[in-house]
């Protein structure tokens, strides 16, 4: 897999500890909401997409969890809206989507496992939601048009 945003020498420290990783995806998630809650879109990217890559990693090595897989959600969903905010909206779309084929991916192997594929399914759901939010444009309808706000 390539990163944009962590090193290889991060990637190799991840896989061996992934429950250290794990905390560090909560540290950098909060640094980056920080920013984000200031509007400060383009300084959360690095620490939004480090967090993501290395929630990916985990769960690439089949090390999911609820806590891993929601957080997981929340990032890509996160970092897409803050590369939408940045006029990047074709980096954010790509970015939901290839979250999406994961979470889809992970559905088909717990076939055995409904918990997990509603789960699966659920996160799916989220990020389609997002992606509806973020990079389609509603069409207005006639009336919506002629609305007059008194």
């Amino acid at each position: 897999m390539y990163h944009q945003f962590i090193c290889s020498d991060h990637a190799k420290w991840a896989s061996k500890n992934p429950q250290q990783a794990f905390l560090k995806i909560q540290e950098m998630q909060q640094i980056a909401e920080t920013f984000l809650h200031h509007q400060q879109f383009q300084q959360a990217i690095p620490y939004l997409g480090s967090a993501l890559e290395t929630a990916e990693l985990i769960f690439d090595s089949r090390l999911e969890s609820p806590q891993l897989t929601t957080t997981l959600t929340c990032l890509s969903i996160m970092l897409a809206n803050a590369y939408s905010q940045v006029n990047k909206a074709t980096t954010g779309q790509a970015l939901l989507d290839r979250i999406n084929s994961k979470m889809i991916g992970a559905a088909s192997y717990g076939e055995d496992y409904h918990t997990k594929i509603a789960f699966y399914k659920h996160c799916v759901q989220a990020i389609k939601e997002a992606s509806l939010d973020l990079f389609e444009t509603p069409k207005v309808s006639p009336k919506a048009k002629s609305l007059t706000v008194h």
